[in-house]
């Protein structure tokens, strides 16, 4: 069980963005970082080959997503 696991997605989200509108990274701080893990570990494998592959199509951001499938041996 995570730390954060007793969090809504909701107030997971709202205190992922607090954390990365004052220029934190998830490699710059590990609270955020490990709010990062909590967010995407609760997708299903499915849902996160899909949003990797929809974000790169669209050219956006997709580094968190990329280590989440790395930690779990997906191939994309």
């Amino acid at each position: 069980m995570s730390l954060y696991s007793n969090l809504s997605d909701k107030e997971l989200h709202r205190r992922i963005k607090e954390l990365e509108a004052k220029g934190y990274t998830g490699v710059t701080n590990p609270i955020l970082h490990a709010l990062n893990c909590e967010q995407t570990d609760r997708l299903s494998d499915n849902e996160l080959l899909s949003l990797i592959r929809s974000r790169a199509a669209a050219g956006k951001p997709m580094a968190k997503l990329v280590a989440a499938a790395r930690r779990r041996g997906l191939s994309f």
